[in-house]
């Protein structure tokens, strides 16, 4: 058996959000708008951690959302955000922003859009 044969595929949905969750800047998961995660590489195995994101609210509460390869498999695009299940199985809602720089010489593109 080569060890290619143990290999399990990682699901395209996955690798996509995966893909697209690290050329972002900043995210919104429920929460306010994030600088910071962690994330780890999908091996194919639906309860593997391979997001997480934790913030800690105006009154000192601590937060996080973890997010499955499972959970991220099941998602889906909507518009400019991804619906999925995080790891306890509750409906999340995450958007990825990437930011441009201003400056005087796209000053103008910057005020049209």
């Amino acid at each position: 058996m080569t060890s290619n044969e143990n290999t399990v595929a990682v699901h395209h949905v996955v690798a996509t959000f995966l893909q697209l969750l690290a050329l972002a800047d900043a995210v919104n998961v429920a929460s306010p708008t994030l600088s910071n995660w962690d994330s780890d590489e999908p091996n194919g195995d639906p309860e593997n951690t391979v997001a997480r994101f934790s913030w800690v609210d105006d009154d000192g509460l601590s937060f996080a959302c973890t997010l499955t390869e499972g959970g991220i498999a099941h998602g889906e695009w909507i518009g400019d955000s991804f619906f999925c299940s995080d790891a306890e199985g509750e409906p999340t809602q995450i958007t990825l922003y990437k930011h441009n720089a201003l400056t005087p010489t796209n000053l103008s593109a910057a005020l049209a859009s």
